[in-house]
């Protein structure tokens, strides 16, 4: 970490958000431009290579002309992510905030949400495009085997059942089906009752 605070690859990315030279890039590092072999291998290619930094004369590589640009962005930190967060924020809204691509934002997420830094709003549909990510644990139970039969001790509706877990009935329905084979709910249809909705699923 330099005494900006930022590392030296961040600070090549900053300053090169106007065309710079290899021999500009050593100056602001503070090596030698006979250190061109080193400047490459340690910081140039992989910033090339991840796409951080672009040649402003790509089909000639060699040019003494050659310069090196970046768009400025600088990979968020954990942090800052979090930060942003304490507010509950959807995935494009973050991404948008950083310009994170999608990929960027699927992983530096996924981690903080693994690691317990950030929590998903709908736990038991990660997947839900009204998700969002936040600071805290949300208050929707986790959606277990246990924790459903235990809310059917009373008989519950499937709307009910969507509802204090805050998932679709597309998503109860296998878990419930799969319940009733099992022996361990039980449907009470009301007679003559053809729609789901009516049904009641309780302990067995």
């Amino acid at each position: 970490m330099r005494e900006s605070g930022l590392t030296v690859e961040e600070e090549i990315i900053k300053f090169c958000t106007e065309p710079r030279s290899k021999k500009e890039i050593a100056t602001l590092l503070g090596i030698s431009y006979k250190c061109n072999q080193w400047l490459n291998e340690r910081y140039i290619k992989p910033l090339l290579d991840s796409g951080k930094l672009k040649m402003t004369l790509p089909i000639s590589p060699m040019s003494f002309k050659q310069r090196f640009v970046s768009d400025g962005r600088l990979t968020p930190s954990e942090d800052e992510i979090i930060r942003f967060c304490e507010t509950p924020r959807m995935r494009a809204e973050i991404g948008e905030r950083f310009g994170l691509s999608d990929w960027e934002q699927w992983a530096q997420l996924t981690a903080l949400v693994k690691c317990g830094k950030l929590f998903l709003t709908i736990p038991n549909c990660p997947q839900s495009e009204f998700q969002k990510f936040a600071t805290v644990p949300s208050d929707i139970p986790e959606l277990t085997d246990e924790t459903l039969i235990e809310f059917c001790t009373e008989p519950k509706s499937n709307a009910e059942i969507s509802t204090h877990f805050g998932i679709s009935h597309f998503v109860t329905m296998p878990k419930l089906n799969r319940l009733i084979t099992a022996g361990k709910l039980r449907v009470n249809k009301p007679y003559g009752e053809r729609n789901r909705n009516g049904w009641k699923y309780s302990k067995a």
